[in-house]
C-alpha cells in the first residue's frame, strides 16, 4: 500500500514532463491504480493500516497549503481515503496537475502519507 502513491506520484510527473515513452507511462498508471484499487478493498490491509497498535492514532496537515484547504488536518483513516479518492479520480488521462484531486493528493502524499506508512511499517515489523 505505500508503494502504489509513490509510484502513481513519480507516474503522474513523467506523464506532465513528458519523460519516457508515454504509452509505458500511461499503463504503469492504470496498473498501479488498479492495484491500489484491489489492496484498499482487502479486510486484512484495513485491519492492518488502521490497528492503533500498528498506527499510532495522529493528525496529519498537508505539506502544501492550498488556500481552499483552510487549516485541514486529517486522521490516519481519512488521508488514507484522501489519498485513495485523489488517485481513483486520477486514472483519467491526460491528468490535470492544477485540478483539485492532484492538489489533494500531491498535498498529502508528502510527507503526511509517507510518516503514516513508514509508522506502520516499522510498528509491523517490531511486532515480528
Amino acid at each position: 500500500m505505500y508503494r502504489f502513491p509513490v509510484v502513481l506520484g513519480t507516474n503522474y510527473m513523467k506523464s506532465f514532463l513528458n519523460v519516457g515513452n508515454a504509452k509505458t507511462v500511461a499503463s504503469q498508471i492504470a496498473s498501479s491504480t488498479s492495484s491500489m484499487q484491489m489492496y484498499t478493498s482487502l479486510s486484512t490491509t484495513r485491519k492492518t493500516l488502521f490497528d492503533p497498535t500498528l498506527v499510532v492514532p495522529a493528525t496529519y496537515s498537508p505539506y502544501y497549503q492550498y488556500p481552499w484547504m483552510g487549516n485541514l488536518t486529517y486522521n490516519q483513516i481519512d488521508l488514507f481515503y484522501i489519498v485513495y479518492s485523489s488517485i481513483s479520480s486520477l486514472n483519467q488521462m491526460p491528468i490535470n496537475r492544477t485540478g483539485l484531486e492532484f492538489q489533494k493528493f500531491n498535498s498529502f502524499l508528502k510527507p503526511s502519507y509517507d510518516n503514516m506508512m513508514n509508522g506502520t511499517k516499522y510498528q509491523l515489523q517490531a511486532t515480528f
